[in-house]
């Protein structure tokens, strides 16, 4: 992750939480940690809705997803 982006989810941290990322460092990686898992099961779930027709290709990239989900 870039410099940038790390800036910008902090900045967002603060605007959920009224938090410093830097002094609640723990709290901003569990708050990053729920965002990624969010936005992970946003794309299992278009993928599903989507790709009705291609099942396979939805179950081969859900597994992707939820083992990512793991990490």
């Amino acid at each position: 992750m870039n410099l940038e982006v790390i800036e910008e989810y902090k900045q967002l941290f603060r605007t959920d939480t009224g938090l410093d990322a830097e002094e609640n460092a723990a709290d901003f990686a569990g708050w990053l940690f729920l965002r990624r898992q969010a936005a992970m099961m946003e794309i299992i779930q278009d993928l599903t809705e989507r790709h009705q027709n291609q099942p396979a290709t939805v179950a081969l990239i859900k597994s992707i997803m939820n083992r990512l989900l793991l990490c």
